[in-house]
């Protein structure tokens, strides 16, 4: 099974706006949505990978613990977005069309 990256972006971009927007029960909503699909996405990943991904999410998190929201929507914008792009799996179907 591929996961279709697409829906994390999103869900990044969604949650890094609301944490700008110092909405913190949005952006954590959001977060949660984010971690389903890492959690996904993760299982795919092979183990250098996977450790990359460690590393973001550890400073996403000590961003969170320090109640940094514009450092938190860094992270997620730029860190997290860079490296889940990459792993773009969706088949765009009718492309063509």
């Amino acid at each position: 099974m591929t996961i279709c990256v697409d829906y994390i972006l999103n869900d990044l971009r969604a949650a890094a706006r609301h944490f700008l927007l110092a909405e913190e029960s949005f952006g954590a909503e959001a977060m949660v949505k984010v971690i389903d699909g890492l959690i996904g996405l993760s299982s795919q990943l092979e183990s250098q990978s996977q450790e990359s991904l460690n590393q973001i999410i550890s400073q996403v998190y000590a961003a969170q613990q320090r109640h940094d929201l514009i450092g938190l929507a860094d992270y997620l914008n730029v860190e997290l977005y860079e490296f889940v792009q990459q792993f773009d799996t969706c088949e765009k179907s009718n492309a063509s069309i």
